[in-house]
C-alpha cells in the first residue's frame, strides 16, 4: 500500500534524525528511541491522512515532545542534520524498537479494557447497591410479645425487631429470624436484626408445610386456623370459635371470635395475654 511505503520511507529518512535530535535536547539514548518508536507506531494506522492534512514533521515532533516531557515549541521540526557530520546519530536499526513499541501499545490496550470491564463491573455493583438501598424493608426496634415469629399487615414481627416485608406467601422460624417465601416464588432469609438476603437452601418445613399440630382442649373454641411449633418444643395455635366440621367446609360466621393459644411441651396451655396482637394475624 502506498501509506506503508509512505510511513517505511519516513522511518528510515527520519529515524536517526529524530533520535539525534532528542538526545540533544537531554533525552537519555533508550528512552529516546523508544520515544521514537512510539510516535510512529501511535500514527502508522493513520499515516496517509497525517500525510494529507498535516506536516508530518511538525505533528511528530510535537508528540515526541509531549511524550518525553520536553517544552512545547509550536511548529517546530527537529533540527535537520548529516549523519557524515553528526556522530551521535544512532547506527542500529529501528524494527527491535517498532516491535517493543508495538507490544507495549498491545499491553496498554489490553489494561485499557480491563479497567473499561472493572469499571463496568464497579458501576453495576454501584447500581444495584442503591437499588437495593432504595428497596430493603423499613425495620424497627419492638420487643415480640410472643415466643414465635409472626406477620400481620405486611409486617414480620422478630424476636426484637419489626420488618416491613409485602407479598409473604409463607413463612417459618429460622435461626433468630426467619426464612420467608414471597409470593412470585423467591426465598429469602430474614435474620435477628432484620437485614434480608437470598437464602439458596431454606428449611423443608417452609417448602413442605407440616400438618397442623393437634389440639385437644377446644373448649368454645372449635377451629384450628393455624398451628405451629414453637422453639422449646411447645405450639402455638389460632383458634376459631365458629361451628363447623374442622374442614372448614362452612364460612365464618359473624359473630366468630379468635385467640391466640400457647401450649408447653407438658401440654398445658393458656390464651395468649391480649389475643391476636393484629388483624390478619399469621404463624406462619
Amino acid at each position: 500500500m502506498v501509506a506503508d511505503a509512505d510511513f517505511s520511507d519516513y522511518l528510515q529518512a527520519r529515524w536517526p534524525l529524530l533520535v539525534a535530535a532528542l538526545e540533544r535536547e537531554g533525552v537519555a539514548s533508550a528512552e529516546a528511541r523508544l520515544a521514537v518508536a512510539e510516535v510512529l507506531v501511535a500514527n502508522r494506522r493513520g499515516w496517509r491522512r497525517l500525510v494529507d492534512e498535516e506536516s508530518v514533521d511538525v505533528h511528530v515532533w510535537r508528540a515526541l515532545r509531549e511524550r518525553t516531557g520536553l517544552p512545547d515549541q509550536p511548529g517546530s521540526t527537529p533540527p535537520v542534520t548529516t549523519v557524515g557530520v553528526d556522530p551521535t546519530r544512532p547506527v542500529d536499526r529501528p524494527e527491535p524498537w517498532l516491535e517493543q513499541a508495538e507490544a507495549l501499545r498491545r499491553s496498554r490496550r489490553w489494561r485499557d479494557v480491563w479497567r473499561y470491564l472493572l469499571g463496568l463491573v464497579a458501576a453495576a455493583l454501584v447500581v444495584a447497591a442503591l437499588v437495593w438501598w432504595g428497596s430493603r424493608p423499613d425495620v424497627r426496634e419492638e420487643t415480640n410479645p410472643l415466643p414465635v415469629p409472626w406477620y400481620a399487615g405486611e409486617e414480620l414481627h422478630l424476636a426484637e425487631v419489626v420488618v416491613e416485608l409485602r407479598d409473604v406467601d409463607s413463612f417459618v422460624a429460622f435461626g433468630d429470624g426467619a426464612a420467608v417465601r414471597l409470593e412470585d416464588g423467591e426465598v429469602i432469609e430474614v435474620d435477628g436484626g432484620g437485614d434480608v438476603s437470598a437464602l439458596a437452601d431454606p428449611p423443608q418445613d417452609l417448602l413442605f408445610p407440616p400438618s397442623l399440630p393437634d389440639y385437644l382442649p377446644f373448649g368454645r373454641y372449635t377451629y384450628v386456623v393455624q398451628g405451629t411449633v414453637l422453639p422449646d418444643g411447645g405450639r402455638a395455635f389460632v383458634l376459631d370459635s365458629r361451628r363447623g366440621d374442622r374442614n372448614n367446609s362452612l364460612q365464618i360466621p359473624a359473630s366468630s371470635h379468635r385467640v391466640l393459644v400457647l401450649c408447653e411441651p407438658d401440654g398445658s396451655c393458656r390464651e395468649a395475654e391480649g389475643g391476636i396482637p393484629a388483624e390478619g394475624f399469621r404463624l406462619r
